[in-house]
């Protein structure tokens, strides 16, 4: 089924994805019934169904999927085919964070930072969502370190973090490395390395990125000097 709803374009075929979705659903796959409700969710390919994807949610979470569990929890806090209600989000994040859930970590890090339970359990859970795979987590780490907020300032382990992010596949982590290699915080300066991250981050068309790089081909750092690919990289920008 995954083929037909993420696979390539020229094989999606979303009414056939969430059709064998459901199939395994109904069977009692937690991973068919999760699936199935963030097409419904999201109206991926077919019309949103808010109500269908509670209840797909909701029958996954029973059966103690933490995917399932999440989702649940982000319809509840986004008032998504249900009344809106953070106490019952908080609910099912934390036990999807206890069936190791990376994203809810990460739900539960940002629960914190904003009812002032204070940047310590923020980095904690921050650090169990980047453990758990969790590339958006891993970049602010990386960030909190850089700039020294809620931990004492240090570069090493904000490489540490940008790195692991970026290799994870996050365009802004890419871009934070290619920045600690420009300015040299914590690594010796390199602009031939701030041009590879800067590349790797422009090529998931991170803005940021696609400008600084533009700005490096104009000044020949890192890069031979080339003007018409810096003026073709600021039209993209």
């Amino acid at each position: 089924a995954d083929r037909y709803s993420v696979g390539k374009p020229a094989e999606r075929d979303y009414s056939r994805a969430l059709e064998l979705y459901e199939q395994a659903a109904a069977k009692g796959s937690a991973d068919g019934m999760v699936n199935a409700a963030v097409m419904y969710e999201n109206g991926t390919g077919i019309p949103k169904n808010p109500a269908k994807a509670l209840d797909l949610f909701r029958k996954a979470a029973a059966k103690g999927s933490p995917a399932g569990m999440f989702g649940l929890g982000n319809m509840y806090f986004n008032g998504t085919g249900t009344a809106r209600n953070r106490q019952i989000a908080e609910m099912w994040w934390r036990k999807a964070d206890a069936a190791g859930s990376a994203p809810a970590a990460f739900n539960l890090a940002r629960l914190a930072e904003q009812s002032g339970l204070g940047a310590a359990e923020a980095m904690k859970l921050y650090a169990k969502a980047a453990y758990r795979g969790s590339a958006e987590a891993a970049n602010v780490l990386g960030a909190r370190y850089k700039n020294g907020n809620g931990v004492k300032q240090d570069f090493g382990n904000a490489y540490y973090w940008f790195y692991k992010a970026a290799e994870a596949g996050s365009a802004k982590a890419a871009y934070n490395l290619a920045l600690l290699y420009i300015k040299g915080d914590g690594v010796s300066l390199d602009f031939g390395q701030a041009v590879k991250w800067l590349k790797t981050a422009s090529d998931e068309g991170y803005v940021p990125a696609i400008v600084d790089l533009a700005v490096m081909y104009y000044s020949g750092s890192g890069v031979i000097t080339d003007r018409k690919k810096s003026v073709e990289l600021f039209r993209e920008a």
